[in-house]
């Protein structure tokens, strides 16, 4: 896991659950990701991903992605690793192997988190703008449809909700059995996305994609 305030990721024994290691990756870590026996992490506080090395257990090399590098995850179906850099406002795809990067999609609005459609489409929380973006992994090119403020994180969910006809498409009872505690729930079908208001109020809107 990573500690923001002491700018370090941490292992935990899962036996003795107590620390088991740390390595200092630099300031406001935030997404961590294991990646074929490394350690990826995304320094918030710089413009680059930490990579560590479990067996040595510090961190040996540095990937610049862009200011407020936040989030990582690997794509299904082509393998990538995506880096989300929410200052700089853009995606950063990383070859799996060598991590050498291979695309970047500038998008507007502060992309956090990432889930990925069945075709292989990124969709992409937008924070500072309230927005969901689909964007196609190949031309970069992407679509927005407006959700809500402090747009936070997202999520395709395992099994599609069908409606009364037996058709795979969004279900508004499937999207609000997604809301979680005081926060909000928004779904832009297939994709749930969830937002953090600060006000205990639930609410539900479908946008179409623009």
């Amino acid at each position: 896991m990573t500690l923001q305030v002491e700018a370090a990721a941490i292992a935990i024994d899962l036996d003795t659950r107590t620390e088991a290691w740390r390595a200092e990756v630099g300031r406001d870590p935030a997404g961590i990701l294991w990646h074929r026996g490394r350690i990826l992490v995304g320094v918030m506080g710089g413009d680059y991903v930490s990579v560590i090395d479990p067996v040595a257990r510090r961190a040996d090399r540095q990937i610049t992605v862009g200011r407020g590098a936040h989030a990582l995850f690997e794509g299904p179906q082509d393998g990538l690793v995506y880096v989300t850099s929410r200052v700089d406002s853009r995606i950063t795809a990383l070859d799996p192997q060598t991590l050498e990067i291979k695309r970047v999609h500038e998008i507007g609005g502060g992309p956090d988190c990432l889930t990925f459609d069945a075709d292989g489409t990124i969709w992409a929380t937008l924070r500072w703008t309230g927005r969901v973006a689909a964007i196609d992994p190949r031309s970069g090119a992407a679509r927005v449809a407006r959700v809500g403020r402090r747009t936070a994180s997202c999520s395709r969910p395992s099994r599609w909700p069908k409606d009364a006809a037996g058709s795979s498409r969004f279900a508004g009872r499937a999207a609000a059995s997604a809301r979680r505690g005081a926060g909000t729930a928004w779904a832009v079908s297939p994709v749930y996305a969830s937002l953090r208001m600060g006000t205990g109020r639930d609410r539900l809107r479908r946008d179409p994609l623009r």
